[in-house]
């Protein structure tokens, strides 16, 4: 049997775990998480392999991804409000040299699950790659985002495409023959929507992975 016939087999045993978890459990309370554990999923994932029900049509591979060295401005909340930070780390970086595009690359990170996390407490990094030794003051840090191998999938979306996505990367994990892996997720720009006529992201989702 190859990798995506195993991989298959192997989330379809969890599945049907948790259909007869929740057969012999129903005058129980069951949350999210509670279920997620049962098919040894993090909840983040359960509940985007469920949800998926549109995925886009783009191609997902497994490589390793460099190191980033980084200097980032965190955002706390919504996802639709990181323009905000974004914003001030240009702002603050614009004098300093450090726009140099396309050399420089922009990264949104994702360091907690939004399905176990409040909204109002999850933390994102706008960020944008340096290549030499900044010092960093007030609101602006600096970070690695980590060397490694990630399923990447390339995508050309706007504004409203983000989710779909994710769902995209999410649902790939049922066939891949793999399942998240230590670090943090990331989106790896390769534009802004102002430089494109159709105003589309153009981007790679990446997110950490190990063999099931």
């Amino acid at each position: 049997m190859n990798s995506k016939g195993k991989s298959r087999k192997e989330y379809t045993a969890r599945i049907n775990k948790v259909m007869d978890f929740i057969e012999k459990n129903l005058n129980e309370e069951l949350p999210l998480d509670k279920i997620a554990r049962v098919a040894c999923f993090s909840p983040f994932h359960f509940h985007r392999i469920f949800s998926s029900l549109i995925i886009m049509d783009t191609k997902i591979e497994v490589k390793m991804m460099p190191e980033f060295n980084v200097v980032y401005c965190r955002h706390k909340g919504q996802f639709n409000q990181i323009g905000k930070a974004y914003g001030k780390l240009m702002k603050w970086a614009a004098p300093r040299g450090l726009l140099n595009f396309p050399e420089a690359k922009t990264i949104t990170v994702y360091h907690d699950d939004p399905s176990i996390t409040a909204i109002e407490q999850v933390r994102q990094s706008a960020c944008i790659t340096v290549d030499r030794d900044v010092k960093v003051d007030g609101e602006i840090g600096r970070m690695k985002v980590k060397e490694g191998k990630y399923a990447v999938g390339h995508f050309e979306i706007d504004e409203k495409g983000f989710e779909k996505a994710w769902n995209t990367m999410c649902l790939w994990f049922t066939e891949s023959g793999y399942q998240p892996g230590e670090g943090f997720p990331y989106e790896l720009y390769y534009n802004t929507p102002e430089d494109d006529k159709k105003r589309r992201f153009i981007l790679d989702i990446c997110i950490p992975v190990r063999r099931l």
